[in-house]
C-alpha cells in the first residue's frame, strides 16, 4: 500500500502510466486533434492594420532638451486625442467609409460600430512621440473551404478602416478641436481669407471704374476727343494688366509682412532664451543633430559609469567625447542665438528679393495708373476707390502679421496631425499556424494533466503496481 501524503510518489506515477496508458494516450490524441481542427477550420482569424500619427508641437520657450528628445511633450499632446479615437463618433465616421456591416453581414450598423471599437487599440508611445492606431477585424478560419475571397476582402477592409481612422482624426483636429491655440489660429486664418477677399473686391471696383471712365492717349482721336475710349479691347487689356499688378503687389506685400513678422518673432524668442543647454528649443537641423548626439553620448557615459566605474578607460573615453560634443553644441548654440543660421540667412535673402520685386511692381503700377486719363469729374470717384484699395491692403497686411506670429507660436490646423506610416494590408492573420499548434499542445497538456492528476489521487491509497 502506497502512502497518501502530499509528496509525489514517482513509483506510483510510473505504475499508473503503464496501467492507464490505454486511456491517457487516446485522450491526449483526441484532445490535440480536436483543438487543432478547431484552430484550423473553425476559429476565426483576426487581421490587423496599423497607422502611426505624429502631432507637431507648438514652439515653446520652456521646451527642454530632455523632454524634446524622449517625447514627453509630444506624449502629453497625444494623450488628449486617445479618447477621441476610442469614441463612438469616430467609429461611426469610419464605418460610413469602411462598410464593415456589409463585409461581416451584421444586422445593424451599431453592431458594426461596436465590432470596430472592440478591435481598436490606441497606443500613445512617449518614447518616439507617436500615436499608433491598430484595428483588427475578424475573418474566416485559416483552412475554411473557399474562404480566400472573403479573407482578401477582410484584409482590404481592415486597411481601409485604419486609414479612415487617421482621416477622421485629421478632420476632428482641423475642424472640431477645442484647443485654444487651434481656435485662435483658425479664427485668424478665416479673417485673413475675408480680408483678402475684401482687397480683391476693392481692386475689382477700381479696375472696372478705370475701364469705363478712362481714355488713353494712343486711343484718342486726332481732334483731341476726351470721351470714352473707342477701343474696348485695348481698354480691357490695359485694365487686365493693372489688375494683375494690384494682385501681385498684394501678394508681395503680404509675403514680406509674413516673413518680417516671423523673423522678428524668432529674434524676440532668442532674446528671451536662458543661456543653458536645456532651454534651446530652436529647430536648426544642425543644432538638433548635435543635441541628439550629445544626449545619446551622455546617456552612454552614465550607463558605463554605473557598470564599469569612473576610472575605467571606456568611461574616460566616453567622457572626452561628451566634452567635445558639448563644445561643438555651445558653438552652434551661440550661432543660433545670434541669428547666424542657414535658415535665417535664407529667410533674409528671400525677404530682400521680395522687397526688390515689390519696388518694381509699385513702379509699374504707377506707370499704368498714369497712362489712363479721365475727365475731371471722375477724378474724385477714382481717388475714393483708390483709397479703398490702399485701406484694404493695409488691413490685409496687419492681418497677415498676426497670422504669421500665430503660425510661429502654434501649428496650423492642417498640419497639427501628420500620418507617419500609412496602413498596409496584413499579409497573414492571427493566430498563425505556430500559435495554433502551440495552443493545441497547451490544451492537450492541460487536459492530460488533469486526467493524470485525477487518476493519481484516485488510486493513491489503493493502487498496487503490477
Amino acid at each position: 500500500m502506497h502512502s497518501t501524503d502530499s509528496s509525489l510518489d514517482l513509483q506510483l506515477l510510473r505504475a499508473l502510466a503503464k496501467r492507464r496508458k490505454h486511456v491517457w494516450v487516446p485522450i491526449a490524441l483526441v484532445t490535440f486533434f480536436v483543438s487543432l481542427c478547431y484552430g484550423l477550420f473553425l476559429m476565426p482569424q483576426g487581421f490587423q492594420a496599423k497607422v502611426s500619427i505624429a502631432f507637431p508641437q507648438s514652439t515653446s520657450l520652456s521646451s527642454g532638451l530632455i523632454g524634446s528628445l524622449i517625447g514627453a511633450s509630444a506624449s502629453s499632446a497625444n494623450t488628449k486625442y486617445v479618447g477621441i479615437v476610442k469614441s463612438s463618433r469616430l467609429a461611426r465616421e469610419v464605418e460610413q467609409k469602411a462598410h464593415v456591416q456589409q463585409l461581416l453581414n451584421l444586422p445593424l450598423a451599431g453592431d458594426a460600430v461596436q465590432t470596430i471599437k472592440d478591435g481598436l487599440t490606441v497606443d500613445d508611445n512617449p518614447r518616439d512621440g507617436l500615436m499608433y492606431i491598430t484595428v483588427q477585424l475578424p475573418g474566416p478560419a485559416r483552412l475554411w473551404p473557399g474562404a480566400g475571397r472573403q479573407r482578401d476582402r477582410v484584409k482590404a477592409t481592415v486597411t481601409t478602416t485604419a486609414s479612415e481612422y487617421a482621416k477622421a482624426l485629421r478632420r476632428y483636429v482641423a475642424v472640431s478641436d477645442v484647443d485654444k491655440e487651434a481656435i485662435l489660429l483658425r479664427a485668424s486664418e478665416d479673417r485673413l481669407r475675408k480680408d483678402r477677399a475684401a482687397y480683391d473686391g476693392a481692386v475689382k471696383l477700381l479696375v472696372d471704374f478705370v475701364k469705363t471712365a478712362s481714355v488713353f492717349p494712343s486711343e484718342q482721336s486726332a481732334a483731341g476727343t476726351s470721351g470714352k475710349s473707342t477701343d474696348p479691347q485695348s481698354a480691357r487689356a490695359h485694365t487686365s494688366v493693372l489688375e494683375a499688378l494690384y494682385t501681385r503687389r498684394a501678394q508681395l506685400e503680404t509675403d514680406i509682412k509674413s516673413a518680417s513678422a516671423a523673423i522678428q518673432a524668432e529674434d524676440e524668442q532668442r532674446r528671451e532664451l536662458v543661456n543653458n543647454v536645456e532651454s534651446v528649443p530652436l529647430e536648426d537641423p544642425l543644432l538638433a543633430q548635435t543635441r541628439l548626439s550629445l544626449f545619446s553620448k551622455q546617456s552612454e557615459l552614465d550607463s558605463l559609469r554605473v557598470q564599469l566605474g569612473s576610472s575605467h578607460p571606456m568611461v574616460e573615453n566616453a567622457r572626452q567625447q561628451v566634452a567635445v560634443l558639448k563644445k561643438q553644441f555651445e558653438r552652434q548654440r551661440k550661432a543660433a542665438l545670434s541669428g547666424r543660421t542657414s535658415a535665417r540667412a535664407e529667410a533674409q535673402a528671400q525677404l530682400t528679393a521680395m522687397q526688390a520685386g515689390l519696388d518694381t511692381v509699385v513702379q509699374s503700377t504707377a506707370k499704368a495708373e498714369n497712362k489712363a486719363q479721365m475727365a475731371r469729374e471722375s477724378l474724385a470717384d477714382y481717388e475714393i476707390l483708390h483709397n479703398n484699395v490702399e485701406i484694404a491692403l493695409d488691413t490685409l497686411k496687419a492681418t497677415v502679421t498676426n497670422v504669421a506670429v500665430l503660425q510661429l507660436q502654434t501649428v496650423s490646423a492642417k498640419n497639427r496631425m501628420t500620418v507617419v506610416d500609412d496602413a498596409r494590408p496584413p499579409r497573414t492573420g492571427s493566430p498563425g499556424l505556430v500559435m495554433i499548434l502551440a495552443g493545441s499542445l497547451f490544451l492537450t497538456g492541460v487536459v492530460l494533466g488533469s486526467v493524470v492528476a485525477y487518476d493519481y489521487y484516485r488510486f493513491a491509497g489503493s493502487f498496487e503496481p503490477a
